[in-house]
């Protein structure tokens, strides 16, 4: 494998890409700390790309950053929504060939420092293609210390989230992925990869398939401990249905591009369906379900329609020269909300179960009166009759009402969980069948060229086909 090319930044050139979707609200926070930082490094160039594509956000955006336009600050409204990963690309792209690239969340601060020591390691070592640092919760707790990908499940895991900064996370070291929260990326490696996926859309493992693919091409990954700031994490994407739709969506991407088939088949579904059939948050729950469904009916109905046509040849072959496409190209996220009724039906049982569980224990209610005497007879009475007569009836109630609740529970996890195993399943398998059709469609194309008698290759190879009159060819 060749080794990463060698790069000095002596003198770094620095660009700075902070991507905001009607961020607003922590701009000025975030860019008053940031240029604290920039102040040090005078060839650095700072830029803010709005992907909101709605007039209103705009205008607030363009009022919040107005101070820093005077200090440098470049600001590039985004031609339309292009994602987190597209957003960074799209920025660094304006801002021009730097030696260092780094993007920033809005939601963010920079105590002073931080960038100095952010640069450190891509001076210290060369083989250092991708850099992420400490962050931390408003609250001081870790946020984030570097990830490790978890294999099987492929998930993407941030080392201390949610312990305290006690000196247990301060040594730097190498890691699978960083955040793309606050990443940088040498320039070499951006010219070599052309940064993010902006296929990973809106959000959400483009930084894991970034540091896959950087590793992959003899790269180190780096958490830096020694730079430290501060993530309020949920300012920019918010842990609703939605939030788990993209992830999943972008983690199954992420899979069918990057792992064998026999990862997938073996090692992923295996463990996805375990998870499947564990203590989820019911958005967690709900998307998983919404996400497979939708694959396994994009990736069969796409197998369909390409056995309705009459043979391979009505599939254009791939071009060599662009960018190869996952699978998941063909994914339609419109199937997500195709059956809204069994999304209704979804809720409405989870909202059963809560309801059940609530209530499933009988109580007896205190007897209040305004009148002591007549209060404490009663509470007396109570006691004596619930004692000899009521309690073996509500011990009886009480058991069978727990006995409702978990039946409720139990199919409430096999409407959600059953259902989202199959189709991860099927959308697994049909991935796979597509990899097979794709490689057909690229035989079928070479032995057109092959058998084609006007092909430069064949005219080429038949000067050299052995003949009497030519026996030097028979050597």
């Amino acid at each position: 494998m060749r080794s990463p090319v060698s790069q000095s930044i002596s003198t770094p050139s620095v660009s700075i890409v902070v991507v905001s979707y009607g961020s607003s609200d922590f701009l000025p926070e975030c860019l008053a700390s940031l240029f604290e930082n920039v102040a040090q490094f005078p060839a650095a160039k700072v830029a803010l790309v709005e992907n909101h594509p709605d007039e209103a956000p705009r205008r607030a955006t363009e009022k919040a950053i107005a101070p820093y336009l005077v200090k440098g600050l470049r600001y590039l409204p985004a031609p339309s929504n292009l994602g987190y990963g597209g957003a960074a690309n799209y920025g660094w792209q304006q801002l021009g060939r730097a030696m260092i690239n780094i993007v920033l969340n809005p939601d963010m601060r920079f105590p002073v420092g931080w960038l100095a020591a952010f640069l450190v390691p891509f001076e210290r070592d060369r083989s250092i293609g991708i850099v992420g640092c400490k962050l931390l919760h408003r609250d001081g707790t870790i946020q984030h210390a570097g990830g490790v990908l978890r294999y099987g499940l492929a998930l993407a895991e941030h080392f201390g989230y949610g312990e305290p900064d006690d000196g247990r996370w301060n040594e730097s070291c190498a890691v699978d992925f960083v955040t793309g929260a606050a990443l940088g990326l040498r320039g070499a490696l951006l010219g070599k990869l052309g940064g993010f996926n902006p296929a990973y859309f809106p959000g959400y493992y483009e930084d894991v398939d970034l540091s896959w693919r950087a590793r992959l091409a003899g790269w180190k990954i780096w958490y830096e401990a020694g730079a430290v700031a501060y993530h309020f994490e949920g300012g920019t994407f918010g842990r609703d249905l939605n939030y788990y739709r993209f992830l999943h969506r972008n983690r199954l991407r992420f899979v069918l591009q990057n792992f064998s088939t026999a990862m997938v088949l073996e090692q992923f579904v295996p463990a996805e369906r375990l998870r499947l059939q564990g203590t989820l948050a019911e958005p967690d729950r709900q998307a998983s379900a919404l996400v497979y469904r939708a694959a396994a009916r994009s990736f069969l109905e796409h197998l369909s329609s390409s056995q309705e046509k009459p043979g391979l040849k009505s599939n254009p072959t791939p071009k060599t020269n662009s960018r190869p496409k996952s699978l998941f190209w063909r994914y339609n996220p419109a199937l997500e909300n195709v059956e809204q009724q069994e999304l209704a039906l979804t809720e409405r049982l989870v909202q059963t179960t809560q309801e059940v569980k609530a209530g499933w224990l009988v109580e007896e209610k205190p007897f209040r009166s305004a009148l002591p005497f007549v209060a404490a007879f009663r509470q007396r009475f109570n006691s004596i009759s619930t004692r000899w007569y009521v309690k073996p009836i509500l011990a009886q109630q009480v058991e069978y009402n727990a006995a409702v609740s978990r039946a409720i529970e139990d199919l409430s996890t096999l409407a959600l969980g059953s259902g989202a195993s199959a189709n991860l399943q099927n959308a697994a398998l049909a991935a796979r069948l597509l990899a097979l059709e794709t490689r057909l469609e690229r035989i079928e194309s070479l032995l057109e060229k092959l058998t084609d008698t006007t092909s430069p290759i064949i005219q080429n190879d038949s000067k050299n086909e052995p003949t009497q009159n030519n026996p030097e060819a028979l050597g």
